[in-house]
């Protein structure tokens, strides 16, 4: 092992536990006891438990690196990583939009949103990092298989988004 993967695998607890598990739960407590009702129902009854599964796929992915692991356990990480995501991929978007529009509106606070868009890109990139991994280390066949289940996952994200707007 080279000296940089020595050091790699030394921060890489410490990154997924700071950048990526502990946002996660913020975001999980935020949305058990803070959502409004319409956000609540707009995903469904699920809502509250789909960061929950989140933040648990990154504590599982902060012990379990996808070379290390067996097929089964790398593929149930994925899924509930891809759980997490299809809950915050369509608010890091919205906040992107939000922040890029909001530089010419000077009345929307832009450091809010800008803090706010960090705390959701943390487990956002550790998670997509994540399942890049997964998919460079898995055979065809079970980048098939991931392909499939990352569709039937975020098909009612996508679908309910285009029905809102």
């Amino acid at each position: 092992m080279t000296h940089k993967n020595e050091a790699w695998q030394a921060l890489r607890p410490a990154l997924f536990l700071i950048a990526g598990v502990l946002p996660a739960l913020l975001m999980a407590l935020v949305v058990q006891f803070f959502a409004p009702n319409d956000i609540k129902h707009g995903y469904g009854p699920f809502t509250t438990v789909i960061p929950w599964v989140g933040a648990a796929g990154l504590i599982l992915a902060i012990f379990y690196q996808p070379s290390r692991i067996g097929w089964c356990l790398r593929g149930l990480i994925t899924v509930l990583l891809m759980f997490g995501l299809s809950l915050i991929l369509p608010q890091v978007i919205g906040f992107a939009i939000v922040l890029y529009f909001s530089v010419v509106d000077p009345g929307v606070h832009v450091l809010i949103l800008l803090v706010l868009l960090m705390i959701l890109l943390g487990p956002t990139l550790l998670a997509l990092q994540y399942c890049w991994q997964v998919v460079r280390v898995s055979s065809v066949r079970q980048r098939c298989l991931l392909g499939l289940v990352a569709i039937a996952i975020m098909w009612p994200v996508g679908y309910g988004f285009y029905l809102n707007n």
